[in-house]
């Protein structure tokens, strides 16, 4: 899903996302029969001398918790990149993550464009990892 609000950063882009995502993806997750009870994410963390503007990575921190309130789950967790997925290349990490799937699970992940593929798959590998069935070598 991406965020609505494209003018501004900060506050109004979270709270545009937080409510998109409400109405969308997370009026999914909130049927009673899913029975969510826990929002897992991934901690942004800034290196010092990773690519991109680390700046993003706040933008992305506060839709992460802008979401976690829509979702209200009853329990939350976050992994940094490195305690979940450690130093392994994005394109080994990605396979590996695919490799855990089943073909239904696959075949549930929504087509995006394939230059975003690797967040869809780092989001479900965190995910993974948080329930054992990934771990980080």
């Amino acid at each position: 899903m991406r965020n609505p609000e494209t003018k501004v950063r900060g506050l109004p882009a979270w709270l545009a996302m937080g409510e998109a995502a409400y109405h969308s993806t997370v009026a999914e997750l909130r049927k009673p029969e899913l029975l969510v009870t826990e929002f897992v994410s991934e901690y942004p963390q800034v290196y010092a001398r990773g690519p991109g503007d680390p700046a993003d990575l706040i933008e992305l921190a506060g839709v992460v918790g802008a979401v976690g309130y829509a979702i209200r789950s009853m329990k939350s967790s976050s992994y940094l990149p490195r305690s979940w997925k450690g130093q392994v290349p994005k394109d080994v990490m990605c396979a590996r993550i695919e490799g855990r799937l089943s073909p239904e699970e696959k075949a549930a992940i929504r087509p995006c464009p394939t230059s975003l593929r690797h967040n869809v798959l780092d989001a479900i590998g965190v995910g993974l990892f948080h329930i054992g069935r990934l771990r980080a070598r």
